[in-house]
């Protein structure tokens, strides 16, 4: 499972309670994290397709 922080203040310690969640509650052996640089810039393309070919899933985080 891949987890996309956005880069808002909030988005880090979102996706940190996720990631713990997937993993004690539901096994989630290998997360993968992503960083954008900036929240008003779309993500990398570089990105996107490293996730599509890395992950099965992606959780796009968007916290204030």
């Amino acid at each position: 499972i891949g987890l996309l922080n956005n880069s808002k203040s909030g988005t880090r310690p979102f996706l940190d309670r996720v990631e713990e969640l997937l993993q004690s509650e539901h096994g989630v052996s290998r997360i993968i994290r992503y960083d954008k640089n900036a929240a008003a810039l779309p993500a990398p393309d570089e990105m996107l397709e490293a996730a599509a070919r890395e992950c099965d899933v992606v959780i796009n985080g968007i916290a204030d």
